[in-house]
């Protein structure tokens, strides 16, 4: 039998995870939906104290309106942001219910729409404890879905659904534009590298020549990466050169040096190329062995791509074979 909440085979509903993670969910999106509902109102004047004209609220039906102090904010939380049973529920990107508690006999509560107009003015403000206190704990969210399935909100599949728009970052126009234009350049770039893989065109091999400093086995390794422009070997090499200096805690034997690279760290725009040069020019100094003229060697050197005809090769095989 599959969870009888949210549907999976592999578990029961006494095992379901689902219910927990969806109690933070809701404590988070209700705070954030509260946050935002009295943002609204307050941009709208609907404060405490502030006296609002709305519909007739009188036993007197021939008053077409009524002018009524706001008091508070009833119960409100994410689900106040849908409406319909089940999974034929709609979202809305804000409550649209009724949840303003005005200050007269009638017990009816109204939407910021019906407060049609300020007839005075509140420099009252809407306390915050109401923003961050939940209508609903952890035991009450469990009983509210008791043998039900779990609400269609937590799926984030509604159009305009508040759990998907508090919980997932939402791209604005501008951000939209500026990573076009990112990918656009991006694209670009590679183009023009794959242009410059022709026959002849200049790459860079960054060689990095380690050697342990021991006078029985001082044993060797090296590693090789490649770079299409100077820009990047410079960056892989000083990438190269930290990581070594890391490893053999170049730093604290050295430190008259490295004050001098502090120094010229802080100073400097293009740290990659300084970091660089400033190994480089020094290796000898830092990287000197005691029993080995350097423990640490890197080179960069410029070459040229070349390609080979699959056909040429062919020809070679098929001349070997019938010799």
């Amino acid at each position: 039998m599959p969870c009888t909440y949210c549907g999976n085979p592999k578990h029961t509903r006494k095992q379901c995870e689902e219910f927990s993670n969806d109690f933070q969910t809701y404590l988070k999106v209700s705070t954030l939906v509260r946050q935002d509902y009295v943002k609204e109102l307050t941009e709208k004047g609907i404060v405490p104290g502030a006296i609002v004209k709305t519909y007739n609220r009188t036993n007197n039906f021939m008053n077409k309106s009524s002018e009524v102090p706001v008091r508070g904010i009833g119960n409100l939380d994410m689900f106040s942001c849908y409406s319909g049973p089940g999974k034929k529920a709609f979202a809305n990107s804000s409550p649209t219910r009724e949840h303003i508690i005005l200050d007269d006999d009638d017990e009816r509560l109204v939407t910021p729409n019906h407060c049609y107009e300020i007839i005075e003015a509140s420099n009252q403000d809407w306390a915050t404890s109401w923003v961050t206190t939940q209508v609903l704990t952890e035991d009450e969210f469990k009983a509210m879905f008791k043998g039900k399935k779990r609400h269609i909100g937590f799926e984030t599949s509604l159009i305009g659904c508040v759990v998907k728009k508090y919980t997932t970052h939402q791209e604005t126009n501008e951000e939209m534009a500026a990573r076009y234009n990112r990918e656009a350049e991006e694209e670009k770039i590679r183009e023009e590298r794959l242009g410059d893989t022709d026959d002849g065109a200049p790459i860079y091999v960054v060689t990095a020549v380690s050697t342990i400093d021991c006078y029985k086995r001082p044993h060797t390794t090296s590693t090789s990466r490649t770079a299409t422009n100077i820009e990047d070997a410079t960056a892989i090499a000083a990438y190269l050169y930290l990581e070594e200096s890391v490893d053999y805690d170049i730093p604290e034997r050295h430190e008259d040096l490295f004050e001098e690279f502090k120094s010229e760290m802080s100073t400097t725009e293009d740290k990659t190329e300084t970091c660089y040069r400033f190994f480089a020019e020094n290796e000898h100094v830092l990287f000197e062995g005691e029993y080995v003229p350097k423990t640490f060697d890197l080179v960069i050197d410029e070459q040229q791509t070349a390609s080979v005809s699959r056909l040429e090769i062919e020809e070679m095989i098929k001349d070997i074979l019938e010799t």
